[in-house]
């Protein structure tokens, strides 16, 4: 059987780390981004995500 992908984007690495390891633990495969910016390139990455937690209060991108 086949993992579930998890996709979880949370800025505060603790969450990010807890997060991780508890879905781990459920026998998720879990990745991380700290940001929009890192979210985006594992979205666009070859990874199928089945679902998303994501923090709700992101901070803005750095605006260039």
């Amino acid at each position: 059987m086949n993992k579930k992908n998890v996709l979880v984007i949370d800025d505060e690495k603790d969450i990010r780390d807890l997060l991780l390891i508890s879905l781990e633990r459920l026998g998720y495969e879990a990745q991380v981004a700290e940001d929009i910016a890192s979210a985006k390139s594992l979205i666009a990455s070859d990874i199928p995500f089945d679902f998303c937690l994501t923090d709700i209060r992101l901070p803005a991108p750095a605006q260039q």
